[in-house]
Parts: structure tokens; sequence; C-alpha cells
């Protein structure tokens, strides 16, 4: 064998490019083009194969990294859009005055919230103090009168937020 093909096949040997199973059988001199072919059509195989099974496995992490692409704008979207839960867990039974109102929401029965919400922004305190958010009970008289300010101010159901100035 000539000095350049056994310093290849040391090398690829030693740097793990054969499997560990694979033995190179010396041949007779007169063999000599036949086993520097074999060599080099085993490196070709063996290089060939790693390349597909790559491929496959960067295709695969390539369609997952998409589909969690997708699932998570999904997410965003549905979450901006139905709450997975109550949001009132306590809710005033008293009024509120109107001055402390700044605007209110209401949520009306969904699938995970068995209850009519009403959010109440109150105005904050002073300028350093951020807005507090407090839950009134739906069957309260204040609530009533918002739900029907609610209803006639949010027609189409476009609207998040009225303001109580727009109601009284």
């Amino acid at each position: 064998m000539p000095r350049a093909g056994r310093e290849l096949l040391s090398s690829t040997i030693k740097e793990g490019v054969f499997p560990h199973n694979f033995h190179f059988k010396p041949h007779t001199n007169h063999f000599h083009y036949r086993r520097q072919f074999d060599l080099n059509f085993a490196v070709l195989i063996y290089n060939f194969n790693w390349n597909l099974t790559t491929m496959a496995y960067l295709l695969k992490a390539l369609f997952l990294l998409q589909l969690a692409v997708v699932c998570i704008q999904l997410s965003g979207v549905f979450a901006q859009t139905v709450p997975d839960r109550c949001w009132c867990l306590n809710t005033l039974k008293t009024r509120v005055p109107k001055a402390d109102i700044e605007e209110f929401f209401i949520f009306p029965q969904r699938a995970r919230c068995n209850n009519t919400e009403i959010i109440l922004s109150l105005k904050p305190e002073n300028t350093v103090t951020e807005k507090q958010q407090r839950c009134l009970s739906p069957d309260t008289k204040q609530a009533k009168a918002l739900q029907i300010c609610w209803n006639r101010k949010n027609t189409n159901s476009t609207r998040s937020a009225v303001k109580i100035s727009e109601c009284f």
C-alpha cells in the first residue's frame, strides 16, 4: 500500500470516520489498485449516508421549529380574544362613587367563566400611584346601570372599555 493510502486509512480510523467494527484487510501488492478503490469507495459511502442522515434530522428539526412558531403565534391570538378563566374572584357588593371611576369593562359569560364580570378602573389618587381595578358584583343597581350603558355604547362589540363620562 502506498504511503498516502496508509496515512489516509490510519487518519480516517483515528478520526472516527469509520465505525468501530470496521477492519481493513491487507491485500497482496498486485491488488493495490483494488485496495485504493475499496478504501475510497467505503469513505464515500459512509460520508454519503452520514450526510443523508444529517439532512433528515435537519429537516425534522426545521419542521418542528416551524410548528412551534405557529403554535406560539396562535396561542397569542387566542390569549388576546378568549380569557381562560374568571378574572373577578372577589366582587364588591357596595356602590362605588362615580367620581372615583374612570372607565369600566364588561365581560359576558364565556366557556370557562360562568359569571358576567364588571371591572372598574378607578382614577389614581395622585400622579404617582397607578390605576386600580375593582370588580363589581353584577347584581347591584350600579352594575345594572353600567350594563345598560355598555349595551347602548357597545352596539357592534368592538369597544373594550367605556368611559364613565359617556354614560352619566
